[in-house]
Order: C-alpha cells, then structure tokens, then sequence
C-alpha cells in the first residue's frame, strides 16, 4: 500500500498525518506511538479511508488502480482471467456522487438567482377579499416531460397536453371559488417528470417515458407556475407559493424555490416559501395547514412528525392538515392529531403505471378554509379524456 497517495484521499488532518507516519515509520504500532493515538484507533481510521479510497477506484491490494472522475463513485468491477489466473480484461462500473451532486445543483441554483430580474408589484391588480378566507389550490404530480398514450393507460399526456390540462384547471377553480383574501399555490410535488437530462429517478435511477428535451420541461415548468401565480395575484390579496419537494424533482424544486423567490422579492403580497426540508406548514386562524409530497413518511408516522416539527405553529389552533400526493390517488384519513389527505393527479397513466395495474380518477382540488372553522368549501376539477 502507498500511503503517501492513500494520503491524497483525506478529508481531515488526522488522516493525513496517519498516512504519513505509516510511510515513514513502516507499521502500525510505530505509526500510532509517532502520531500519538492508540494502535487500534490508527487501524479504525485507515481502514475507513481505504474504503473511501477503493469507492474512488483506488484499492491496490486487491488489484484497483483505476482512479475515477471527481463526480463519479466506484460502484463495480468486472474482471476476466485468462487459464493461468492473469487479467485479460477489466470492466469498471461507475455512478454519480449523489452529494457532490447535490452540491452542484445548488451551486447551479444559487447562479441561475443572480439571473433573474423581480417584477415590479402591480398595483393596479390589487383587490380586496373576505380576510377571513384562504383558498388552497393544490397541483400534484403533474409530470411535465412524462409521456403516456392512451392504448395503454387510457389518455394521452405530453408536454403540451400537460400545460393546456394544468391552465385550465386553474381557469376553471379560481373562478369557481369565494374571493379569499389568501391564496396558497401548492405545487405538491413531481411537477417534472425527471430531475436531470437523464430520464431517470434522481434516488434509483428508474428508467421514464420522457416526452421531451429536459430544457423545454424547465421552460414550461418555470411558465406555468409564473403564468398563475399572475392570475391569482389578480384574484387575491395575498399569494403564497410552495413548491415542495417530490421524489421525482428533489433538485428542481430547490432552484424553482430560489428563482421564483427572486422574482417576487419586490410584490409584497407575494411569500415564496424556502426549505430545503420536504416540510412546509402554514397558519390561518384555528388551522395549521401542513404539506408534503408524501414520499417519506405516511400515516401515523407522517402525523407524528409533523406534530413535532411544527409544534411551536400550534399555539391557537385547533386541528392540523396534512395534504400530501405522490400515490396519484384522492384518500383521507382521519388521526387522533391530524386529517391526511392525498390528492389526485391531473396526469393520465404511464405505462409504469397502467402495466401495475393502478387505476384512479383524475383531478385537482381548491379548498377553502375559514379562520374559525374547518374547511367550507372545495371545488374539484375533472380533465377531459385527451386521445
């Protein structure tokens, strides 16, 4: 082992210092006395940095030399023996580092911010409503860029059917609920299809039915929520936009976050909610309003954590919500500490979808919710067949 070059893979001074004393000092009872740790600990930390060092490709004793890219991760070898037991081949198998990854992204986020110019408020759109009002206008996994046809899940869906369904939902709820003073805009989650230029889930890399260049699907995205949000700012007195996190779009909804976020920084009766937790909450009288897509954490489980996490939201109300999607189905469920409820979708099924033999009706929801009471009023849109 050359511990000068397993020295390059350190992450703290301990190590490097580790890996210098056993170059110069040759075991590991000398090594430890030299850097003044006990012998058995010098062996926990040199064996976790050739761990780490054989994920980057570099393992000589079992024969890894092959050092790989800084956003790549060893994640298998391949080897062919002739009959004398000498490699004829080797096949390396790489994958992304998720956290170096992550790390770009919001690096990516932070640049794309500095781009964006805010609107000027509109003074002119400004209303005024019954305060003790607030509508929740709930879109979930609507899957812009997913691609489905009907002979196998029973309706078309693209990126421009897509875009025409989620307009007129929108049309259709807004003028068919009270004038709230408040308005909530809650993107639930998996409003694009893929996180990437691969059409692939961010987490376990499922291969998708991608309708699209992923550049159209951010365009389209970025227009639909902007192209909203003008309209609900022309019907309410205050608009709070949440774009949570799904398992599909885990980095998309961060830089939709931050870019949207610097968009409306100057429209006061705009509030963008930044978190880069999958957990966003929000108060209206007696009701503690909670969200997420649903991916985590369910039922009980999901209840208990959000009675926790918001605890100190709870002052003065009397029941919590929980609104989540992601199963693509409508279901309530009623807890000694919440009400869980998931939305439907208003995508039609793909193929991964209609091969599983999941089957549920179509849609999108407003509810309105009074500061004293409960919820009052909910109006559900119901898409056309598209063939």
């Amino acid at each position: 082992m050359d511990y000068d070059k397993l020295g390059t893979f350190a992450s703290c001074a301990l190590d490097e210092k580790v890996c210098r004393a056993m170059s110069s000092e040759g075991s590991q009872r000398k090594a430890a006395k030299a850097v003044g740790i006990s012998q058995s600990y010098l062996n926990e930390r040199l064996s976790r940095l050739k761990s780490y060092a054989a994920t980057r490709g570099y393992s000589p004793d079992t024969g890894l030399h092959d050092l790989q890219a800084p956003n790549q991760l060893l994640h298998g070898v391949s080897t062919l023996y002739d009959d004398a037991g000498a490699v004829k081949a080797r096949w390396v198998k790489t994958r992304q580092d998720q956290q170096q990854t992550l790390e770009a992204a919001r690096a990516m986020v932070e640049e794309m911010s500095q781009l964006v110019t805010p609107e000027e408020p509109n003074r002119e759109l400004q209303v005024r409503c019954d305060k003790d009002l607030l509508n929740l206008y709930v879109l979930t996994d609507a899957h812009l860029g997913m691609y489905a046809h009907h002979e196998e899940g029973g309706n078309n869906w693209d990126l421009k059917i897509a875009e025409a369904t989620i307009d007129s939902a929108f049309d259709y709820l807004v003028t068919n609920t009270p004038e709230a003073s408040t308005a909530i805009l809650l993107n639930l989650g998996d409003l694009l299809h893929s996180d990437s230029i691969w059409p692939v889930t961010p987490t376990n890399h499922h291969v998708l039915d991608q309708d699209s260049r992923q550049h159209r699907v951010i365009r389209t995205a970025i227009r639909v929520i902007r192209r909203t949000m003008q309209s609900l700012l022309s019907y309410h007195d205050r608009v709070v936009l949440v774009n949570a996190q799904g398992n599909h779009d885990m980095v998309s909804a961060l830089w939709m976050q931050s870019a949207f976020g610097v968009l409306y920084e100057n429209e006061p009766r705009a509030e963008v909610v930044q978190s880069p937790l999958p957990y966003y909450a929000n108060v209206h009288g007696k009701n503690l309003l909670t969200f997420t897509h649903g991916h985590k954490k369910r039922g009980k489980e999901l209840a208990d954590l959000v009675c926790g996490q918001f605890r100190h939201l709870m002052a003065g109300t009397t029941h919590t919500s929980i609104h989540t999607g992601h199963l693509h189905t409508q279901s309530i469920i009623e807890t000694p500490t919440a009400t869980i409820e998931c939305h439907p979708t208003l995508a039609a099924r793909d193929s991964y979808s209609a091969h599983g033999g999941w089957l549920s009706r179509r849609g999108m929801q407003a509810i309105v919710y009074h500061v004293e009471d409960l919820e009052i009023a909910r109006c559900v849109y119901r898409p056309t067949p598209s063939k």
